[in-house]
């Protein structure tokens, strides 16, 4: 017997949830707006959030990214080496890069020009826990940060096993290459393979490099003053790791992996569909519901620290 309406058909509440996260934040892909539901309690798939996209503008293509294929490049150490994360504190990634300002990356023409610099840029460096994402520190340099200045940036971070850094555009030192050695250290016992990259690669720090930018940089004006870019870093770092879902850790934070927390997404879900079996499978991760089926919801998206950019979504019962 067929039913009139099937039973695993979201509520249009949830559907005008969804068009309200993607207005809110336009930086948010289905994923990313499936992963902020799962841990406000609302398990939905990620398919079904792109249908609900789909309904409303129709006309909109989604462009494919292209794919990059890289050299393989050699670790800081001279050789090729296969680092693979097991714990947090396990495997650092460092990488620099730099940020124009407001008034962007110009200058005269040579004889006369000038390296990128403040005023026209920052230079920021990162450093990146492989196991978790976590970012354990941000440091800002009005021009690019000498050998010195990054083993202090990697002192203050504390002590890890092994650190990676980029060989090619921003090649380390012989101050960074006699140095590390000293500062890691070998783990005695390896962890068993749980995650691991290519030989030498610091895509993890690019990636967040690149969230910095188009998902913070982007909707702000960078300042001229060194304090008030500093406060802008430290908000969106407060935000990547207590507030950020990753795809790629099931949609954990980089803090509750690191920390080994029980992540939001795993706690009792909100169930809207009010013919749905109460034990029925639901998007992964799949949790039980809670007492009450059917349970009509409201959104609360609110901004973190007061940055609009980025996002904080709750769900609460409709009263």
């Amino acid at each position: 017997m067929k039913t009139t309406v099937p039973v695993n058909k979201f509520p249009d509440f949830v559907a005008a949830m969804v068009i309200k996260l993607k207005t809110l934040f336009p930086m948010m892909g289905r994923r990313r707006i499936a992963g902020f539901l799962a841990r406000a309690g609302l398990h939905i798939a990620a398919s079904t959030v792109r249908r609900m996209l789909n309904r409303k503008a129709r006309s909109r293509a989604a462009s494919t990214p292209g794919i990059r294929r890289e050299s393989r490049p050699t670790s800081i150490f001279g050789q090729a080496e296969h680092l693979i994360a097991n714990y947090p504190n396990h495997v650092w990634g460092l990488d620099t890069t730099a940020v124009p300002t407001s008034a962007g990356f110009w200058t005269t023409w040579l004889p006369f020009s000038f390296a990128q610099s403040w005023p026209f840029g920052w230079w920021v460096a990162v450093v990146i826990d492989h196991w978790s994402r976590r970012s354990l520190g941000l440091a800002v340099f009005k021009r690019r940060p000498t050998d010195d200045e990054i083993c202090l940036v990697l002192d203050e971070g504390g002590q890890a096993c092994w650190t990676r850094a980029e060989e090619h555009r921003q090649r380390p030192g012989h101050r960074v290459r006699r140095e590390l050695p000293r500062m890691v250290r070998r783990p005695r016992r390896p962890r068993p393979v749980r995650r691991s990259w290519p030989h030498g690669s610091i895509a993890v720090e690019e990636r967040f490099i690149r969230t910095l930018k188009e998902e913070t940089l982007a909707h702000e004006m960078v300042s001229l003053q060194h304090s008030n870019f500093c406060a802008s870093l430290a908000r969106f770092e407060g935000w990547y790791n207590e507030v950020r879902p990753h795809s790629s850790m099931g949609d954990a934070t980089p803090d509750e992996v690191f920390h080994r927390r029980r992540p939001a997404n795993r706690r009792r879900r909100f169930e809207a569909r009010p013919r749905y079996p109460a034990k029925g499978a639901c998007a992964a991760p799949w949790v039980p519901a809670r007492a009450k089926i059917g349970t009509r919801l409201d959104l609360v998206a609110t901004s973190f620290r007061g940055a609009r950019h980025l996002a904080l979504v709750e769900i609460r019962r409709a009263n």
